[in-house]
């Protein structure tokens, strides 16, 4: 299972969870004036986390939720989110935690007059044991559910794996069990990424499944993979030098094809500093911990909210990894 964490917040362009991993860093004491601003604007436009990534289809035909991986309730809004979307007129999610070489059986799966627990756990488990748990094999069977209950004739709601089968049995000794990467060559490594860079064959995916056929969808992802405007420094924290900013992750390729009909919601988690590289134990508040210490004033923490043109987007971050 998943690690829990303190409480779910979302923004947009974020979506928001108290972090656990940056809980031993201390809160800001706000100033008066900026509380009252930033409490405002949420009284004034609050909207739960499936109503609000529901509200992003009004205007905009792929959107983007990014997490920080493995907790729990994120998984859980998505799930849960499923119902609404295909209310909405949204048919379709696309995920980052299955091989598109399986689609044909994700799509058995859901569509099945009986759910196929142990089909599902090998899917998961054959495309990467690293997302075998069981919170992100229950997104199939909450897109079964729902299509049990549609009348006959009814379109089905679809997964779609996004990714493809990374072949890293071939960066392993003939034990099967030690990394050879030190001695593997570049042609090595092209062997095991068989089909590419990820995020390209991603963003190939979307839109082969989604933009060709004019339908909309919701993708689910790690949080870097997501980013639509925003470009992710590729910098070397020993050296400290900044290389280039990357625009080739997936929802950049997206956004490059269809501007702003795509949207990057982020679910609020921890940053990593900009001193050293991201890790669980050194994570930080984003933002300088100023979302989550207006969130100490709510007992309902559970919210999506626009970042940009609203008082959220004039907050700055200078100690944070996406600040570089």
């Amino acid at each position: 299972m998943l690690k829990t964490q303190f409480a779910v917040l979302l923004a947009s362009t974020f979506l928001t969870a108290l972090p656990v991993a940056a809980a031993h860093n201390s809160l800001p004491e706000l100033r008066p004036q900026q509380q009252q601003q930033l409490s405002s604007y949420l009284k004034e436009h609050w909207m739960s986390p499936e109503k609000y990534l529901v509200s992003k289809f009004i205007d905009h035909d792929i959107v983007f939720a990014g997490e920080y991986h493995r907790i729990k309730h994120d998984v859980k809004l998505i799930r849960d989110v499923i119902p609404l979307l295909y209310s909405a007129g949204v048919h379709n999610l696309g995920i980052e935690f299955g091989a598109n070489e399986y689609q044909q059986q994700v799509d058995q799966l859901t569509t099945a007059e009986n759910y196929d627990e142990v089909l599902a756990r090998k899917i998961i488990f054959d495309s990467y044991y690293s997302w075998g748990y069981q919170d992100y094999e229950d997104i199939y069977r909450a897109a079964w559910l729902l299509n049990r209950s549609l009348p006959t004739g009814a379109p089905k709601f679809r997964i779609v794996n996004l990714k493809y089968k990374v072949r890293f049995d071939l960066a392993r000794d003939e034990t099967g069990m030690t990394p050879k990467a030190q001695t593997m060559t570049k042609d090595d490594w092209a062997k095991v990424f068989c089909r590419g860079d990820e995020d390209e064959f991603m963003a190939w995916v979307i839109e082969r499944e989604f933009l060709a056929k004019n339908q909309k969808a919701l993708v689910y992802s790690g949080m870097h993979h997501a980013f639509t405007r925003y470009k992710q420094p590729i910098y070397d924290f020993q050296k400290k030098k900044l290389y280039k900013l990357n625009s080739k992750r997936m929802g950049n390729l997206i956004y490059a094809k269809i501007g702003n009909r795509a949207f990057n919601v982020l679910l609020h988690c921890p940053w990593g500093p900009k001193t050293t590289d991201e890790t669980n134990e050194n994570a930080i508040y984003p933002v300088n911990g100023v979302i989550d210490a207006v969130m100490r004033s709510f007992s309902n923490k559970r919210v999506g909210f626009d970042v940009k043109g609203t008082p959220f987007g004039q907050l700055r971050d200078d100690l944070d990894y996406a600040s570089i």
